[in-house]
């Protein structure tokens, strides 16, 4: 391994190194900018109905029309972002996200754990969620056997990256 050592003699040189090395130590404010960007490209993902390819639409488009993964508006209202001085965490805690981001397979009567695991099931009308966990209160999908396509929307396009790279040098040039 090859070591190089740097000496700076003058004092100015020796303060930016200084405050660099301390904003090192904390990168929470560059985290939380980066995951910033990182939600907004998600939200631009819904409105594109897919990016950098479309979504396949969804039965539900086909036959009313709309947005694909807009019924309600809760799943693209739903992402946060956590920043930590290290790392960033950018997700949802809406419990049907991973069936669409990755696809898979539903079968016919199968009760969703869509809203009891968040302690609210659908009510009577359409919209309508109300408290509770009674057994048998879920969703349950009614149509026959059917796999829902990946849509991915958890996902950093190749563009975002340059203003990740520029928020972060923002960051180190701070004084």
């Amino acid at each position: 391994m090859m070591q190089i050592t740097v000496t700076a003699k003058d004092e100015q040189v020796q303060q930016m190194l200084q405050q660099l090395s301390e904003r090192m130590r904390n990168l929470k404010p560059a985290m939380k900018e980066i995951g910033e960007i990182v939600r907004t490209s998600i939200e631009r993902n819904f409105a594109a109905q897919g990016r950098p390819e479309k979504w396949p639409e969804s039965q539900r488009v086909k036959r009313k029309g709309g947005q694909t993964l807009s019924l309600t508006g809760r799943l693209r209202r739903s992402f946060t972002v956590k920043a930590e001085s290290d790392s960033v965490a950018v997700g949802t805690n809406v419990v049907y996200a991973a069936i669409h981001q990755l696809g898979g397979t539903i079968k016919q009567g199968a009760r969703s754990e869509l809203f009891t695991r968040n302690r609210y099931v659908r009510g009577e009308k359409k919209g309508q969620f109300k408290k509770g966990t009674k057994a048998g209160r879920g969703l349950t999908f009614k149509g026959s056997e059917g796999a829902i396509p990946a849509r991915p929307f958890l996902m950093v396009q190749d563009e975002d990256w340059s203003v990740i790279n520029n928020a972060v040098n923002r960051y180190l040039a701070q004084r």
